[in-house]
């Protein structure tokens, strides 16, 4: 299969690009953090990955790593975060055509 490549900040100055070498993956797990705020209302928080990629040293075409030896990687990422709020919070929603 084809590799393929994304641009990605290079660790060692945010300021540059480098290639980053994406990873194919499958979710395991993907839970909600929940929350309950002291007037009732519950927030619910994930994070939920795009994409993965090893990082490209591009002083040597290879993949980067920290002083432990392993592997750098970038995961693009979105957090989704929702609320649900007890009725009293809740403004009354006229119906279309009512005044």
């Amino acid at each position: 299969m084809e590799k393929r490549f994304i641009n990605v900040p290079d660790p060692r100055n945010p300021k540059r690009l480098t290639k980053g070498l994406i990873v194919k993956f499958k979710p395991v797990k993907e839970e909600w953090s929940e929350y309950e705020l002291e007037d009732g209302t519950r927030v619910r928080a994930k994070l939920v990955v795009q994409s993965i990629a090893y990082v490209i040293d591009p002083d040597t075409g290879e993949i980067m790593r920290n002083p432990l030896k392993e592997p750098i990687i970038n995961v693009r990422h979105t957090v989704v975060i929702t609320a649900e709020f007890p009725e009293e919070k809740v403004s009354k929603v006229e119906e279309s055509g009512s005044k």
